[in-house]
């Protein structure tokens, strides 16, 4: 908008201060200057300025018959009149240009709203927990389990598993991040996983001592401790969906205070663990 502004001033006072030959040389000149920045803006004013300059000489030319060319002296108003009409008329246009721009940046965002929901809306969505509901400490010695299943409406290209269920103290602080053993992943190799359609799996116990893991002794029962059976499991499961990969977690936890009846409730959510253990992506 600046540089039209100026030209358009710059016009006004060639045309306001310089006989009437050469205020149309240099019309013509800031003319093609002015239009290479705002032609649709300055044309019809431009017009005005040459045609005011032209009709001012020719109205006044009995009074001025005797003055030199250097005496000419057009119309006082006409000129700033037209800088005025100009300044506004390329504002406005400056204006609606802007608008535009916003209107269209608008509707490109909503289009990528919608985008988003439409694929949120049909994606493969695979959740992983543990599949122990009836757990009982005292049958079940070696084996933990844990289950994938498909919520969403597409299939889902399945990548790999893993999860881990450590005997612990119940007062160790989990790492910030899962810690998995890749000896214990499960390759998947692009299985389809349709709607609706679960998998389980297996897995063997740990004990975690002081941050330390290693293979729970088989022959050994998980209920040994003097007074409570602390257990956590968390896994995760990878995933394409829709040309994307994705992730998802989970952590449980097992409480049993030995001197109560076995919980019904078997494994629970743990919420105190940090956010990376129930990150979906």
């Amino acid at each position: 908008m600046k540089p039209a502004f100026i030209a358009a001033i710059v016009l006004a006072l060639a045309v306001h201060l310089t006989p009437p030959c050469e205020a149309k040389e240099k019309t013509a000149e800031i003319t093609t200057r002015a239009n290479e920045r705002q032609p649709r803006a300055l044309t019809a004013v431009l017009a005005l300025a040459i045609d005011a300059n032209q009709q001012g000489p020719a109205s006044s030319n009995d009074a001025t018959q005797n003055q030199t060319p250097s005496g000419y002296k057009p119309s006082g108003w006409a000129l700033p009149l037209i800088g005025i009409i100009t300044a506004g008329f390329i504002c406005w246009q400056s204006w609606e240009t802007r608008k535009a721009a916003q209107a269209s940046q608008k509707s490109v965002k909503a289009a990528e709203r919608n985008a988003d929901i439409l694929t949120a809306s049909e994606r493969a969505w695979v959740s992983i927990k543990t599949d122990m509901k009836d757990y009982n400490p005292v049958l079940n010695r070696h084996r933990f389990y844990w289950q994938i299943r498909n919520t969403g409406k597409s299939v889902a290209v399945l990548i790999s598993t893993n999860a881990r269920c450590l005997i612990w103290s119940g007062h160790d602080t989990l790492p910030e991040t899962p810690e998995f053993d890749n000896a214990t992943e499960i390759k998947l190799n692009g299985r389809i996983l349709a709607p609706n359609e679960p998998y389980q799996f297996h897995g063997y116990f740990e004990d975690w001592i002081h941050g330390t893991y290693s293979h729970h002794v088989i022959n050994v029962p998980i209920d040994a401790g003097p007074n409570s059976l602390y257990l956590v499991v968390f896994g995760r499961v990878k995933y394409r969906t829709l040309g994307q990969e994705c992730e998802s977690n989970f952590v449980e936890d097992y409480i049993w205070v030995k001197s109560e009846p076995i919980p019904t409730n078997g494994f629970r959510p743990r919420l105190e663990a940090p956010s990376a253990y129930s990150r979906h992506s």
